[in-house]
């Protein structure tokens, strides 16, 4: 299969979407989708027509090199420009780091990161985890729940850095004592 798999969430007559979820077309199961994507979102407040689901290319081998990764990257910003979307919730980490320019991708969980590809730095990419790894790493759920938070966060115009306005009040002694 060549062309590139998507699910709307609820319908949407202007097709139209604020959020792309990309997930791995082995992983990319309309059930799974729903429960670990889609209606955690609905949940934290994201409209479900406003969330699109798009596949990830590998190869047979089930990797993804940096060119097959590029080649896909060039269909898939093109239809989310044309569908208007502004934030992709990226499940993998080989395509977070191509999309972003990142060397490594684990320390950006639940940051909102510019897209590095010429023609794209008005997408935000967010850096999600595949659900299947919870079958493997039942603690992954954390992160998952973090990367959607970050994007319900970024999407209401509610989100802060990690790290930032942690300290709430401080009152330091003028003495020693």
């Amino acid at each position: 299969r060549n062309a590139m798999i998507h699910l709307a969430h609820s319908e949407n007559v202007f097709n139209k979407y604020k959020l792309a979820v990309l997930i791995k077309e082995t992983a990319f199961q309309e059930k799974a989708i729903r429960e670990y994507y889609a209606l955690p979102l609905v949940a934290l407040g994201i409209k479900a027509e406003d969330t699109i689901s798009l596949s990830l290319k590998f190869n047979s081998n089930n990797k993804a090199p940096v060119s097959l990764i590029r080649a896909a990257l060039d269909t898939l910003l093109r239809a989310c420009n044309k569908w208007g979307v502004t934030t992709l919730l990226c499940n993998d980490a080989s395509y977070f780091k191509t999309l972003t320019g990142h060397r490594t991708a684990e320390p950006w969980h639940g940051y909102i990161q510019p897209c590095n590809i010429k023609g794209y730095a008005h997408i935000s990419v967010i850096l999600g985890v595949n659900h299947q790894s919870l079958f493997f790493k039942p603690e992954l759920q954390t992160k998952i729940d973090m990367s959607l938070q970050t994007v319900a966060d970024h999407i209401q115009n509610n989100y802060t850095e990690l790290g930032q306005n942690i300290i709430h009040f401080a009152k330091y002694g003028a003495t020693s004592e």
